[in-house]
């Protein structure tokens, strides 16, 4: 059986942890990547902008930002002001999970499909 808090265990786990964090993150830096053609047309004006951009945009930014706070939590080794940076990663982190929340329902609300119901007795 495993011994949770031998130290030689706690430390493996903490690295297989940051290299676990470092491949997501990386995975959504590269779908960040992979859409900057799309953002810069709006950006431009070769597509038409629509209102649900916004919060779209708003979500992947918040969380692109959120992401390199935790990269940046994971990877240095100097004094830093944690406080802030702790603050920032959640506010990115909450508000960003909230923004992708919002961006699932407004699409069921905004398009007003009637369903009807049929009830068999």
């Amino acid at each position: 059986m495993v011994n949770w808090m031998d130290p030689a265990v706690i430390a493996k786990t903490n690295v297989i942890f940051n290299n676990l964090s470092h491949f997501a993150i990386g995975a959504y830096f590269l779908e960040v990547a992979q859409s900057l053609y799309f953002e810069w047309d709006v950006i431009r004006g070769y597509r038409k902008f629509r209102i649900g951009q916004l919060l779209y945009f708003y979500c992947k930014w918040l969380l692109f930002g959120a992401f390199v706070g935790m990269l940046i939590v994971f990877n240095v080794s100097t004094k830093i002001n944690c406080q802030a940076l702790y603050t920032w990663n959640q506010f990115g982190g909450n508000t960003s999970m909230g923004a992708a929340s919002t961006l699932y329902v407004v699409p069921h609300s905004s398009f007003r499909w009637c369903f009807r119901l049929t009830v068999c007795s």
